[in-house]
């Protein structure tokens, strides 16, 4: 027999907040230039109207481009319809001076928006306090799981967001307009469950997560970037003392509705490049508090830490696929096209083996040494007329995710 999760933030769907938490639907329209009409003819407009200011999903996207993680910003292929806003921040001159055909509102970072976090006791020393440790992946961390502080997201009135990974391209023009209608409906937490090639990946477990976590970004092996190492192991460790378990809300009598098609086994460890938040609901907000507070005391895997605050605040993750969208996505499968919303552009590269023989006073001696070149043609003139350093090595790792 099924159990509810005890009483929590976040433990059921909630009403919606007050009004006065939500600003204007109107605004977010100018942010976007006016495209945004309610009341025009499409079958998502149309739901929208009649609706209460503070009741409709505004719904607004934002990623984050810092470094030279990514080179450039990824337009939709085509035009959203209805439009919505979509915001990029960057420390990057030349991704600031948007062109006018662009769909990326340009924000530039701001560090003063986490300024009161450095000095809060609980951060103080902390393993990835943003003023002590501002390497760029780890102020990424920010706008991913509290855009709700930033102040463009605040006046454009945006009250329902999707983070997009800087390595995704939206495909369907409908794609925001979908998932403003999913957020009508109820449903928050939306995001894909992990389900790459790992074994570990398949049963839905974090500790495969935390297991893969030991190379790699997370490793310490490219410090300007990424960070010193992170202590994922450690910190998959204190959520056990805590009393996480994995599979925590197989028994709960929400886990059907939640674990959307194909997900039995793979509910409970997701791919955060995309997810979407309701801010409108009283759940959203702790969730993130507790995603940033994880980053800040435990690493900058955020893929270990969003199931544990799922744990710690008994949140019930909308799962994809779904129903509405049953077409299972393997974002590093390159070949794979079955996402209906979005594909994820995946860095590349071949393992080209060339073996040397010597011949010196009468003894052959042959070794073997392994070059790693991108698929691209244009990365692989660059990297053939030039040496691989350590700022070509960032770029040819597996995909991740901000």
């Amino acid at each position: 027999m099924g159990t509810e999760p005890p009483s929590a933030a976040g433990s059921a769907p909630s009403a919606l907040i007050n009004a006065d938490a939500t600003a204007p639907f109107a605004r977010a329209a100018g942010a976007a230039g006016g495209a945004l009409q309610i009341g025009g003819g499409t079958e998502m407009e149309a739901s929208l109207r009649g609706r209460s200011v503070v009741d409709r999903p505004l719904i607004c996207g934002i990623s984050v481009m810092f470094g030279d993680y990514e080179k450039t910003p990824k337009e939709p292929i085509e035009p959203l319809v209805p439009s919505f806003p979509l915001f990029l921040v960057t420390d990057q001159e030349h991704l600031l001076r948007a062109n006018s055909n662009s769909s990326w509102t340009r924000i530039r970072l701001n560090s003063s928006l986490w300024e009161e976090d450095c000095t809060k006791p609980e951060f103080v020393g902390a393993k990835n306090n943003p003023c002590d440790q501002p390497f760029l992946f780890n102020l990424a961390k920010f706008y991913k799981m509290q855009f709700y502080r930033v102040p463009q997201i605040q006046e454009a009135g945006c009250n329902v967001v999707i983070w997009l990974d800087a390595t995704l391209q939206i495909k369907k023009p409908s794609f925001m307009g979908r998932m403003a209608d999913r957020a009508e409906r109820g449903q928050n937490f939306v995001v894909y469950v992990q389900d790459g090639p790992r074994k570990g990946w398949q049963k839905g477990e974090v500790i495969g997560e935390v297991r893969r976590s030991k190379f790699g970004k997370y490793g310490g092996k490219q410090p300007g970037s990424f960070g010193p190492r992170q202590n994922v192991e450690e910190q998959y460790q204190r959520y056990l003392a805590e009393g996480f378990r994995e599979k925590w809300f197989e028994n709960a009598t929400w886990f059907d509705e939640y674990k959307g098609v194909g997900n039995d086994s793979k509910y409970g460890l997701y791919i955060t490049c995309m997810v979407l938040f309701d801010l409108r609901r009283t759940e959203t907000k702790p969730f993130l508090d507790c995603w940033w507070k994880e980053n800040i005391l435990g690493s900058t895997q955020d893929q270990v830490g969003f199931p544990y605050c799922a744990f710690k605040l008994k949140t019930r993750i909308h799962a994809l696929p779904d129903s509405e969208e049953p077409a299972r996505w393997d974002p590093y499968d390159e070949q794979s096209d079955s996402n209906p919303y979005f594909r994820k552009l995946i860095k590349t590269w071949t393992v080209i083996i060339i073996s040397i023989s010597t011949h010196f006073v009468g003894v052959t001696r042959s070794f073997s040494h392994k070059i790693l070149i991108h698929k691209d043609v244009s990365a692989m003139c660059d990297l053939l007329s030039s040496p691989i350093e350590s700022s070509s090595l960032a770029r040819m790792e597996m995909p991740g995710n901000v």
